[in-house]
């Protein structure tokens, strides 16, 4: 086992990689359970560090999986008792950050897991535009906006910022 690779130092790793490249406040959590921690991404238990005496691995939740169809390269196992969890042997912090693409795609999965009912926009929509990103207090009502997706990708449709 590296002797660098803690489940601290690999959860600030994750926590960094998410920050780094995604909008604030980021909603990621840790839990310290028996033999792994469970990380939760939007309050979706996404991801367990185990550090075993031989082995450190992340293991990836059963919904995330489909995501591993485009890492063809990842050497990944999984075992009867941690069943539907996928590992990840991780030997090197470099694992982890050549891990980014995939971490923020499950992050990214875990937000829209959340969303309850998707909708058009909501009363702040000129704001929105003025602001050129979702401006909406209520972190969950804002995750079902899909103006809020169109701003992210520059088209913006009201205000004194409209290109479209």
């Amino acid at each position: 086992m590296n002797p660098e690779l803690t489940t601290l130092s690999i959860y600030e790793m994750i926590t960094k990689i998410i920050s780094t490249n995604r909008e604030l406040p980021i909603e990621i959590k840790i839990s310290d359970l028996t033999s792994y921690s469970l990380v939760s991404f939007y309050d979706f238990g996404s991801l367990r560090i185990k550090c075993g005496k031989k082995a450190t691995y992340i293991l990836l939740a059963e919904p995330y999986n489909f995501f591993l169809d485009d890492y063809p390269a990842l050497i990944t196992s999984q075992l009867k008792s941690e069943a539907p969890w996928t590992r990840i042997l991780i030997s090197s912090t470099n694992d982890i950050f050549n891990l980014q693409s995939l971490i923020l795609e499950i992050y990214d999965k875990a937000f829209f897991l959340g969303v309850s009912e998707f909708f058009g926009c909501c009363s702040r929509y000129v704001q929105c535009s003025d602001n050129l990103k979702c401006v909406q207090p209520d972190t969950k009502l804002a995750k079902g906006c899909m103006y809020g997706r169109h701003l992210k990708k520059g088209k913006v449709f009201y205000g004194k910022n409209k290109n479209t």
